[in-house]
């Protein structure tokens, strides 16, 4: 090579031998140094430069000279230094202009097009391409890569002004992959964001008036943010949005009032104040009720609100009830085909059949319920949830072994989402706690211990302090089980669940025996 150097950068030597290709392969080189992954040969033809399109001889060129490597049915550049330094000898709009060939090509992988739309230094572009893309994902999971997109989007400069709407519609999208990826204040931040886009938009817009699609709209978001505050251990929060969901949306009855009513009174039941539940349940029943007959689908609504009713008789003094008004929900939850519905409905059962002392049923209604867990693909969320009910059913009755076996299996399918895993790993860690009390013991017993200061006081406050001074008496250090049981004694009583008080004093009475 003339004018050349060994002792040049590597980029200058590398750049100077592609200057030395035709011009034909060395465009097949430069543009496959901008892909920075491996393209079909079909793929990488299709592709129109600024500079000329790319040839069937450019590429073998390329491809007997090195520079560019078959990779099965695929083409590369021959190593990621070579692409870098291709691209570092490439001036700003040479290189925009080949990302964008790139990206016109890369449509249909709106993933890939949209990074090489940022390359290009088309924002408009590349803003669409993400959406695009966390749309794709969320076909397949709703989380980390839907929330990725989103917030590659909300961050891209706009040379026009995106409209309110859209904009909130990304951050309720942007919302609900965080909430699915476990990050619920992040969710609750930015579903905030979205109402206020929204409720400014419809404000400015009509002076202060909105119909009533756009009431019930807004009532739906806040309902949502209700449920992301609740995960995020904000209750009270989360029951005011509630209320505010109400309170925005027109009186009339229609499915979605029905389904905010549902969903408070769902929240009510699991704060276990199961009176005030009651109530809200009937009305929400009493609102599906008039929807129906003003020509409104309602099955699904039907069933959630049935399944909370059910825990609330139950719960209010007659099981029996209860129990044929979950299994009303859970024909209603099929007929629907609201699977997770359906395992709500499944958890119900078991816990009240476990709560009467019917275990064995209740273990049965395990079985039932995980076939379809299975068979719908959720063994690995809903599935684990109910292996976690069974390990503390089969705890309970004594067959430690069983219920170890259900553990483990459970802690197999562990996942970022605590509202559907942390039962098991805390039921596992109390049975190794009076089994075994050994290392394997006091890594779960510690990690349950800092779980329960995200979510709310309730039954898992009784088991989880029963566990933690059960390990630290069975390893003689009596005490750090006084300093447990003092520090997690007012979180017991902010349960309101007298068995649960019942329990933890009865686990706090033997720690101060023991010292």
């Amino acid at each position: 090579l003339q004018g050349v150097r060994l002792s040049d950068p590597f980029d200058q030597l590398y750049g100077a031998r592609v200057e030395a290709l035709s011009s034909e392969a060395a465009r097949v080189v430069r543009v496959l140094a901008a892909a920075r992954l491996p393209l079909q040969r079909s793929t990488l033809l299709g592709v129109h430069p600024p500079d000329g399109r790319l040839t069937m001889r450019g590429l073998e060129e390329a491809l007997t000279g090195g520079f560019v490597v078959e990779s099965g049915s695929r083409v590369a550049v021959s190593h990621e230094l070579c692409a870098e330094a291709v691209q570092t000898m490439e001036l700003s709009l040479e290189r925009q202009g080949v990302h964008a060939a790139l990206a016109q090509q890369l449509e249909a992988e709106p993933a890939l097009a949209a990074w090489h739309w940022r390359g290009a230094a088309r924002p408009a572009e590349a803003r669409a391409a993400h959406v695009s893309a966390a749309v794709r994902a969320a076909r397949l999971d709703p989380g980390e890569t839907v929330f990725e997109h989103c917030e590659q989007a909300l961050e891209l400069p706009s040379v026009e002004p995106v409209g309110a709407q859209a904009q909130s519609e990304l951050l309720v999208m942007a919302a609900q992959a965080a909430a699915a990826a476990g990050t619920f204040r992040q969710a609750v931040a930015l579903m905030r964001r979205a109402i206020d886009q929204r409720a400014a938009r419809d404000a400015s817009r009509s002076r202060g008036a909105r119909d009533a699609a756009t009431r019930v709209k807004l009532g739906q978001l806040y309902e949502e943010l209700g449920r992301m505050q609740w995960n995020a251990g904000d209750r009270e929060g989360a029951f005011d949005a509630m209320h505010r969901a109400l309170g925005v949306m027109p009186s009339q009855p229609s499915r979605a009032r029905g389904q905010v009513q549902a969903s408070l009174a769902q929240h009510l039941m699991i704060d276990g104040r199961f009176a005030e539940s009651a109530k809200v349940a009937a009305e929400a029943l009493d609102t599906i009720d008039r929807a129906e007959a003003a020509g409104e689908t309602v099955l699904a609504v039907r069933a959630h609100a049935l399944c909370t009713k059910g825990v609330n008789v139950a719960y209010l003094g007659d099981p029996g009830a209860g129990l044929a008004l979950l299994e009303q929900a859970a024909s209603l939850s099929r007929e629907a085909g609201r699977l997770d519905d359906l395992m709500r409905v499944a958890a119900n059962r078991t816990y009240l059949l476990d709560l009467d002392l019917r275990r064995e049923e209740a273990l049965e209604v395990v079985q039932e319920f995980l076939a379809e867990a299975r068979a719908g693909g959720l063994e690995a969320t809903y599935g684990a949830f109910l292996r976690g009910n069974a390990a503390d059913i089969m705890y309970q009755l004594g067959r430690w072994e069983e219920a170890e076996r259900e553990c483990r299996a459970d802690i197999k399918w562990l996942s970022s989402r605590r509202e559907v895993m942390w039962l098991s790993p805390l039921v596992f860690g109390l049975l190794l706690a009076e089994s075994r009390a050994d290392d394997e013991a006091a890594s779960l017993v510690g990690k349950a211990l800092l779980e329960l200061q995200t979510v709310a006081p309730g039954q898992s406050t009784g088991i989880v302090l029963r566990s933690a001074v059960s390990l630290a008496l069975w390893n003689g250090r009596v005490d750090e089980a006084l300093s447990i049981a003092e520090r997690e004694w007012p979180r017991v009583l902010q349960s309101d669940e007298l068995s649960v008080i019942a329990y933890a004093a009865s686990t706090s009475l033997e720690a101060a025996a023991a010292a």
